[in-house]
């Protein structure tokens, strides 16, 4: 088949373009349906110019920087050990340390939420558990807010940095509360261990929605 041939079965001019020919190739064979024949005719039309259009490209009468619509680019060497392209990046904390006020507010909030906890354990017969279930509820919320507020992050980063406040203060206090064990030697009136491990809780979320960006 000539290069005419093939440019007079897909219907092309002269000075049609290599997309062009991609186009009306693929237009063709949806066409075409399951005609056989037709199908193969418009496949050796469109390697005719494929071929024309590569000898073209080797004969320097088209520039390199130019490429074939249906041939992919291929995509640049991933780097060991980087992330995928789906995964969303996230910045690493940093510490920024913000005004006095700022820092004696959410003090105040965090530490009422500590004394609440105590105060509502002491309240409770000797060996009696007692979960700050509310009182941390309110703490997470309380950090969130004051990251979106004060610290000017958006929503998502915001939790994520109330979760990993929320994450470090509970293992620490979980490892003090292992070593102390309230439960067993009460310090004073307090002889429960989840709220050993809120107070680390509270002064982990403090940090976090204070001083993390």
């Amino acid at each position: 088949m000539t290069l005419e041939d093939a440019r007079n079965v897909l219907g092309l001019g002269q000075t049609a373009t290599f997309e062009q020919a991609v186009g009306a190739k693929n237009k063709m064979l949806e066409r075409a349906g399951e005609d056989y024949e037709t199908r193969m005719k418009v496949e050796a039309a469109y390697d005719v110019l494929l071929m024309d259009s590569l000898n073209r490209r080797q004969a320097g009468k088209i520039d390199p920087s130019i490429r074939f619509a249906d041939v992919q680019k291929p995509a640049p060497p991933r780097v060991v050990g980087q992330m995928p392209d789906w995964v969303p990046k996230v910045d690493t904390p940093a510490i920024n340390v913000p005004a006095s006020g700022d820092i004696a507010v959410t003090a105040a909030v965090f530490a009422a939420l500590g004394a609440w906890s105590l105060l509502e354990d002491t309240l409770q017969p000797t060996g009696t558990p007692t979960v700050p279930g509310l009182q941390l509820a309110l703490g997470y919320g309380a950090a969130v807010y004051f990251l979106r507020e004060k610290r000017k992050q958006k929503m998502g980063r915001a939790n994520l940095l109330a979760v990993l406040g929320l994450a470090v203060g509970a293992a620490v206090g979980g490892i003090m509360e292992g070593w102390l064990r309230v439960d067993i030697v009460p310090i004073g009136g307090l002889d429960s261990g989840p709220v050993l491990v809120s107070e680390f809780v509270f002064v982990a979320l403090w940090i976090a929605s204070t001083f993390l960006d």
